[in-house]
């Protein structure tokens, strides 16, 4: 039962992950009417800046995961005072 609902989680999670790739795909195209397949690299930046994080620093579990993600955060906050500035 357990690996059952391991599994369950892992299925969730995954859906989730693939859930939102999925609106982001949706949203672009729906606004410039072209595929942009730059998108998942934005994904993959924030998932290896994670396991970076977590691997470096010697955290396991899941509740160190969304202080593993505070880089990624710092890092897309400093990207968008950059474009700010840019389109000034």
């Amino acid at each position: 039962m357990e690996y059952f609902v391991q599994q369950l989680i892992n299925g969730v999670t995954l859906g989730a992950i693939y859930g939102l790739i999925a609106i982001g795909y949706t949203m672009v195209y729906g606004i410039i009417g072209m595929i942009n397949f730059a998108l998942g690299d934005v994904f993959m930046i924030g998932a290896f800046i994670a396991l970076i994080t977590i691997v470096l620093v010697g955290m396991g579990g899941i509740t160190w995961v969304p202080l593993a993600l505070l880089p990624r955060h710092w890092l897309r906050r400093g990207e968008r005072r950059n474009w700010a500035r840019q389109s000034r």
